[in-house]
């Protein structure tokens, strides 16, 4: 999958995906959204990741404003089995 906002890594079962929006505070909007939603998707069917870590670049995870953001995309993930 073609990434704008995202750095995904892979090393044995660990899949990293780096937030890489360094001048935007890595802030989650609805684009980056979409973003980690279609890697977890694809990494989730990957039968040889077995964790993915979500992490910030640049010093930063992300603004206060994303926790809801990112609670409700976990929650949209685990609905579909994720």
């Amino acid at each position: 999958m073609e990434s704008r906002y995202l750095v995904v890594s892979t090393s044995e079962a660990v899949a990293t995906v780096t937030i890489d929006r360094p001048d935007k505070g890595n802030s989650l909007s609805p684009d980056v959204l979409a973003e980690i939603e279609g890697t977890f998707t694809e990494l989730g069917a990957d039968t040889d990741v077995h964790v993915i870590v979500l992490t910030g670049g640049e010093k930063m995870f992300g603004s206060d404003d994303n926790k809801e953001r990112i609670e409700a995309l976990l929650e949209t993930l685990k609905k579909r089995g994720k």
